[in-house]
């Protein structure tokens, strides 16, 4: 199993918290607060160190560039499965949902210690992005082989902020596709055979920006029969 910005989950759905959906508290029915203490880098955080405390809100320069945080809390928000990201500190009770899928799976965003983590009602996008690369823009994760993704196909994800104009999909063969965002994120499929994405450009701040999407050249070999 290679790992690394892209997934290969031969049991990715099995790993969420059991499939848990918790009961998140009254303050999701409110903007999420800017945090009194950044913490630590997201990335910093050692797997095998004590969980560091549930965060309490956002940093500030990620909440003013982030709307969907910026929105008070709906029932939809309520139903956030717990994330990956407990061992980061992240905070359920604080979850939005960000889009949901073409196959009806639901994405949320859920504030961290240092960062914002993925969860989804199938398990299927996870992982965390640190504050600086969600300002950016460049913290584009792929999926290339995981229960529920048809064998054929490959997924990308990420988040953009506030005021990104024109994201795009650039291909190995140079064309291009827009890429749909909702919620500050997307999710974008494209086959596994022929030609593969390779960056994400967008408008951000007066400036044409190219980001990698993090999908190994060699994907298509990857056995995923029976994901």
């Amino acid at each position: 199993m290679r790992r690394g910005n892209y997934l290969i989950a031969a049991a990715l759905v099995a790993c969420v918290v059991g499939g848990t959906t918790i009961a998140l508290a009254a303050s999701n029915d409110e903007p999420v607060p800017a945090a009194t203490s950044t913490g630590p880098n997201i990335h910093e955080l050692r797997p095998d160190a004590p969980p560091p405390p549930r965060a309490e809100g956002l940093d500030p320069a990620v909440l003013e560039r982030f709307a969907v945080f910026r929105r008070k809390g709906t029932a939809e928000d309520r139903t956030a499965p717990e994330p990956f990201g407990a061992a980061r500190g992240a905070n359920a009770a604080l979850a939005r949902l960000a889009l949901t899928r073409a196959d009806g799976a639901k994405v949320y965003l859920t504030p961290a210690q240092g960062g914002i983590c993925f969860s989804s009602s199938d398990g299927l996008e996870a992982g965390c992005v640190d504050n600086e690369q969600a300002v950016s823009g460049d913290n584009a994760k792929s999926i290339i082989c995981a229960p529920g993704l048809p064998a054929d196909s490959i997924e990308i994800y990420g988040v953009l902020p506030d005021g990104t104009q024109e994201p795009t999909v650039v291909y190995s063969d140079g064309k291009q596709r827009a890429l749909p965002v909702a919620g500050n994120t997307y999710v974008f499929r494209s086959a596994r055979r022929g030609p593969l994405p390779v960056t994400i450009t967008f408008t951000l701040g007066g400036e044409r920006r190219q980001v990698s999407a993090q999908v190994p050249s060699d994907a298509a070999k990857d056995n995923c029969v029976g994901a």
